[in-house]
């Protein structure tokens, strides 16, 4: 991908692979921790390169209150237009990556969570020089 997340924000959730995507990772969570558990209602989440908020919005429904955060500021102006009860977002994100020297760019997406704490611990931990 070449192009600014931003340019692709209007219409991300048109995008039928994003939804799968989005269900899959649905899915995962419920397998992984059950996320759709009546004990989870207490919980907050934090959705960490949320995008449009595909994900957020089938997660939103299952716990206390969900942040959302993102790089792409027109990724979470769609997310907020969508007005989802529970959820909080903002764009964070690209402070966050500046502050560890790793401005996200054409050349090195960060995606979702998922893709998002993968390229975190593949640059963090990349060999120096030598």
């Amino acid at each position: 991908m070449t192009e600014s997340w931003n340019d692709h924000a209007e219409c991300w959730g048109d995008n039928a692979d994003v939804n799968l995507y989005a269900d899959r990772a649905f899915t995962s969570l419920v397998a992984q921790i059950d996320i759709v558990n009546a004990n989870r209602k207490s919980k907050r989440v934090l959705d960490f390169g949320c995008g449009t908020g595909l994900l957020a919005e089938r997660v939103a429904p299952y716990v206390h209150e969900l942040v959302a955060v993102d790089t792409s500021e027109k990724m979470i102006a769609v997310l907020k237009s969508k007005d989802i009860r529970k959820v909080a977002a903002d764009n964070p994100a690209r402070e966050f990556y500046e502050s560890l020297g790793m401005a996200p760019c054409p050349e090195r997406p960060y995606i979702v969570q998922a893709a998002v704490f993968n390229r975190l611990i593949e640059e963090t931990q990349a060999p120096g020089p030598g």
